[in-house]
Parts: structure tokens; C-alpha cells; sequence
């Protein structure tokens, strides 16, 4: 016999379960082994030591304890399982909302495109087709030289550092103020302005329903356009806000340099070409070429005209900066209690069905947004179901 199958008959041994040849056999070999034999010595002394022990009754209860000991052991596992359940509920959902999403940004895309492209064949289909002239051939090098002799600058967009160092803003206002005599201020007004070297462009005065019946005369209101130097611009500001008391108050400065000078420049390049298809019809000859030039030469007047008015009408607003004016008579710029509003039970009304009508909006919405999303939901639902049942069947 060897060790290793001592070591497995060695209990049975111990417990007189053998065979007379098999105990023979191992008796023979614990004489032969030592290492057997002191394997043999402390298990047998471990044996007797546990039949000298008392007894120990276990409680009633020890069972469903242990059960429950078990089960609190397992939960750990059984979160984690449920975790992953839901992560992979959480991320189906996602892909699915994202798809919708992407699928219908691209239709949305890909209708708007095709209703664009349909739009702008029917606007071409419907536009007439336009002959085109044939325009006298001229000699190009003439022309060239011609516009570099008398200094024409073809680059629109060039505007040279000096002349934008003269900036042209067209500086308004607009100020509301609440004043208690309507006549005095407003003549005030009318002498600083004569004494700026400003002009009244416009005005108007109306008579305003009026709460206090002790007054001779009922309550004005009024505007007035003011035009002044535009470097008396900021001492007109303050003058007029300390006439009253302000209720509204507004200030723009729009920079119109660049546009100005570009502007400026194409009437001069307008003017060039103007003369430069003067000279051209003096030479011309043919009858078609004349009615040709003639058209070209309209053309040219027109824009040139056109660009000069826009250039007086900036020269004139940057000159002479613009004050609107706006004046409430009241009885006093004292405060005092307000009286109670006789329609406050129509507002309260109005308030109340405004307030229920929201809701009603509300609701509908809701419901829309319910029904709209309703297949996603019912997508989710069945996903959620499929997951919670492969959960119960693995467990």
C-alpha cells in the first residue's frame, strides 16, 4: 500500500469500517511509514478529542436564520445582475430615441430641399427668358489707359485712412418725460433750440383724458422733432432731462463711413464711365450702336443720381442729429396713491379665463405629446418586459 491511498482508507480505518485484510494491509504499512503513522496519530487524537465534547443543541430558529444569512450574501449578486438588466434597457432606449431622432432630422431635411428645389424650377419656369444684347466691341487698352489717366479706382471696397478718419455718424434719441405744464416747456424748448442754430422739423400736441375734474383745462400731451448740430448733440441731451421727469430714454449713433465713402467713390467711377460713353457715341456710327450707348448712358445717370441723393440725405442726417421728444402733462411729479381702477373686477375676469385657458393648452399638449410618442413607449414596454422575463427564467 502507498501514501496516498493510506490517506484515503485512513478514515474509514478510524471508524471500523474495513475489512480484516484491508486493516492488515494498513497496519503493515503504518509500521513501515513514519510519516503515515503521525499523519494517523493526530487525526485519531483530533477524533477522541470531539467524543469527549458535549453535545450543543441548535436553536429552532437556526434553519430560516441561515437562510436569510444566505440570501444577504447573494443580494450583491443579484444588484449587480439587476444593474446590468437595466444598463442594457437604458442603452436600447437610447440607440432607439436617437435613430427616431436621426431618421427624422433627414426626412425633414430632405423634404425642405426637395420643396426648395421645386419652388425655385417653378420660379424659373415662370421667369421670362431675357435676349441678350450684343454690345459694341471696344478696345479694351484705350479704355484702361483712358481710366488711369483720369485717376478712376475700380476697387469699390478701398477707402483711404484720411477720409475715414472724418467719421459720419448719424447720432438720435428718443426722450419721454412726464412735465406739469405742457406750454411752458415746450417753448422752453423751442428757444434753446433757435439758440443751438436748430430747427422744430416736427410737432404735435393733443389734449389726453384727464381724471381731475378741479383742472380749468384738460391734460396735453405732445412730440416734437428736433433737429440741432450734431456737436451741440450732448448738451441737448441734457438740457431736455432735466425739463421733466424721464419715463423712457433711448440713444443710437449709426456709423455710415464706410458706405459713405464707397458710395461717394462709385459716383465718381459713374461720372468716368459717363464721359468716357459720351466720347464713345460722339464716334459712333451705327444707328444700333448709338440706341445702345444711349440706354448704357441712361443707366449710368440714373444710379449716379441716385447715389448723390443717398449722399445728401446721410450729409444732412450726420450735420444735424435728431431728438425725438415726447411730453406727458400730469397734474403733479409728486407721487400719490392711485385710485382704484373701476374695471378691476372685468380684468380679474379676464385674468381668470386667461389663466384656465392656459391649462386647457396645457392639457392638450400633453395629450399630443403622449399620443406622438406613444410607439416609443409601447417599444420600451415590450423591451422592459422581454429583459424582466429572461431575468425570471435565469433565476
Amino acid at each position: 500500500m502507498d501514501c496516498k491511498s493510506f490517506e484515503e482508507k485512513i478514515s474509514f480505518y478510524i471508524d471500523d469500517m474495513l475489512d480484516e485484510a484491508e486493516k492488515d494491509e494498513l497496519e503493515l504499512h503504518l509500521k513501515k511509514c513514519n510519516k503515515c503513522r503521525i499523519l494517523f496519530e493526530n487525526i485519531n487524537s483530533i477524533v477522541n478529542y470531539a467524543k469527549d465534547c458535549e453535545e450543543i443543541e441548535l436553536p429552532e430558529d437556526f434553519n430560516e436564520k441561515l437562510k436569510t444569512r444566505l440570501k444577504e450574501v447573494e443580494k450583491p449578486r443579484s444588484y449587480k445582475n439587476r444593474f446590468k438588466i437595466l444598463s442594457m434597457i437604458a442603452a436600447t432606449f437610447l440607440v432607439v430615441i436617437i435613430s427616431i431622432s436621426i431618421f427624422t432630422s433627414n426626412n425633414s431635411k430632405i423634404e425642405e430641399s426637395s420643396m426648395y428645389y421645386t419652388k425655385e424650377a417653378a420660379i424659373d419656369a415662370q421667369m421670362p427668358k431675357r435676349s441678350r444684347i450684343s454690345q459694341p466691341k471696344l478696345d479694351r487698352a484705350k479704355v484702361s489707359s483712358y481710366n488711369d489717366s483720369n485717376g478712376m479706382n475700380t476697387d469699390k471696397g478701398n477707402v483711404k485712412q484720411d477720409k475715414l478718419e472724418k467719421r459720419k455718424i448719424i447720432n438720435e434719441a428718443y426722450i419721454e418725460l412726464d412735465i406739469e405744464d405742457y406750454d411752458k416747456v415746450f417753448n422752453e424748448i423751442i428757444d434753446y433750440v433757435k439758440s443751438l442754430g436748430g430747427f422744430i422739423e416736427d410737432s404735435e400736441v393733443e389734449h389726453q383724458n384727464s381724471d381731475f375734474k378741479e383742472r380749468k383745462e384738460p391734460l396735453k400731451r405732445g412730440y416734437l422733432r428736433i433737429r440741432i448740430p450734431s456737436d451741440k448733440f450732448e448738451d441737448a441731451i441734457k438740457y431736455i432731462d432735466g425739463l421733466g421727469i424721464i419715463k423712457r430714454k433711448s440713444l443710437t449713433g449709426r456709423d455710415v463711413t464706410q458706405q459713405y465713402y464707397d458710395i461717394e467713390n462709385r459716383v465718381k467711377n459713374l461720372k468716368i464711365q459717363e464721359e468716357r460713353l459720351r466720347e464713345i457715341l460722339r464716334k459712333a456710327e451705327k444707328v444700333e450702336d448709338i440706341l445702345m450707348i444711349e440706354n448704357e448712358l441712361r443707366r449710368v445717370r440714373t444710379e449716379i443720381d441716385q447715389n448723390t441723393s443717398t449722399l445728401k440725405k446721410w450729409d444732412n442726417l450726420v450735420s444735424l442729429a435728431t431728438i425725438n421728444v415726447r411730453l406727458n402733462e400730469v397734474e403733479t411729479l409728486n407721487k400719490r396713491i392711485k385710485n382704484v381702477d373701476k374695471n378691476i373686477f372685468e380684468k380679474s375676469k379676464e385674468g381668470f379665463i386667461t389663466t384656465i385657458n392656459n391649462i386647457i393648452n396645457l392639457f392638450e399638449k400633453t395629450i399630443v405629446f403622449l399620443i406622438t410618442i406613444s410607439p416609443i413607449i409601447i417599444l420600451i414596454f415590450i423591451l422592459f418586459m422581454i429583459a424582466y422575463f429572461l431575468y425570471k427564467k435565469k433565476h
